[in-house]
Order: C-alpha cells, then sequence, then structure tokens
C-alpha cells in the first residue's frame, strides 16, 4: 500500500508545490554570462513570471535577459558583466550606471545603500554590492516610474546589475533583490 501511496503523493505535490514545477530553460548567451561568472539565477516561483524579449534599444544599455510578471507588475533585467584587465573599479561602475540610466528630469533623485556584510557574504557570496532606486529614463524603464537596481561584484569574475521596474513600492520587490547569487 506504501509503494503506491508514497509515489502518487510525490507526484501530485510536484504539480502543486511551487518547489515542484519547472523553470524555463535560460537561453544559450544567458547560461554562457552565467558560467563565465560562476553564478546562478534564483527564478521567483510565484508570481508567474515568464521570460520575454528584450525591448530593442542596443546602443542605450545591453541587458541580457528580462523576466516579467503580470500579476506582480514587476519587470526583472538581469545585465552581466565579465572580470576584465580594464574593468573599472565596481562602485565607480555602479553609480556611472544609476546615472546613465535614471531619468534627466530635474527632480528626479537617486538614493543608495551598501549591502549589509550579511547579505554581501551569505545571499550573494560577493565582494561588494550596493542598492539603487531611481526613476528610469524612458527608453529603459518601459514606462514604470521606479527602478531598484542591484549590483553585486566578484574579484576575478566580474560584476551583476538586477533592475527590478515597477509602479508602486511594495514588500515583493525587496524579495526580488534575491535572484541572483555568486557560486
Amino acid at each position: 500500500m506504501f509503494r503506491i501511496i508514497f509515489p502518487m503523493l510525490v507526484f501530485g505535490m510536484m504539480g502543486v508545490c511551487p518547489a515542484g514545477r519547472a523553470q524555463e530553460p535560460l537561453p544559450g548567451h544567458v547560461r554562457a554570462f552565467l558560467d563565465t561568472l560562476g553564478a546562478e539565477l534564483l527564478f521567483p516561483l510565484d508570481g508567474g513570471y515568464r521570460a520575454v524579449p528584450l525591448p530593442r534599444s542596443p546602443g542605450f544599455f545591453p541587458a541580457h535577459y528580462l523576466l516579467r510578471s503580470k500579476a506582480e507588475k514587476l519587470d526583472i533585467q538581469y545585465s552581466f558583466q565579465p572580470d576584465t584587465s580594464a574593468q573599472t573599479p565596481p562602485h565607480l561602475e555602479a553609480r556611472r550606471l544609476a546615472l546613465h540610466l535614471c531619468s534627466n528630469d530635474e527632480n528626479a533623485v537617486i538614493t543608495a545603500r551598501d549591502l549589509t556584510d550579511q547579505e554581501r557574504e551569505e545571499r550573494f557570496n560577493a565582494d561588494w554590492g550596493k542598492v539603487h532606486l531611481f526613476p528610469p529614463k524612458p527608453e529603459f524603464g518601459d514606462g514604470a516610474p521606479f527602478c531598484q537596481m542591484l549590483s553585486i561584484y566578484k574579484e576575478g569574475r566580474g560584476m551583476i546589475h538586477l533592475f527590478i521596474m515597477f509602479e508602486a513600492p511594495s514588500p515583493l520587490i525587496e524579495n526580488r533583490l534575491y535572484l541572483v547569487r555568486f557560486l
């Protein structure tokens, strides 16, 4: 009896429990970046996130992957920068990127916070990290009034940027920062 019921429970839970659902396969170029950086993406198991094609703006900003949730009204973009010998220091690169992507409106404000040591080490396995919040340029934000940008850096590997575009503040936004990490 146990041999019949146990497999039924396991397979039944796979369709019901979020952890049992299969994630979408990553495009080859994203997998190559992650392998080069020694990093992984952690997919949100709730909110109905789907990979969607990136908007065409090749000269403006080179994002590499985009997840969208209609239920949560969030877009999450990823950008990967493998380490090079000529790379700008991470704190300058992150600030430069925030200034580049922030709206040019005269009332636009950028706020920033450093990751705590615990966040940086335990959640991201990174050597450096910072979070910026700003109103994005319309070409980048696809009309969203806010962007929260996470930048993490690992010595000898490179830098990863995660951008969360949203319309209204929500507790979900802070939790969505933890969708990428170095191994």
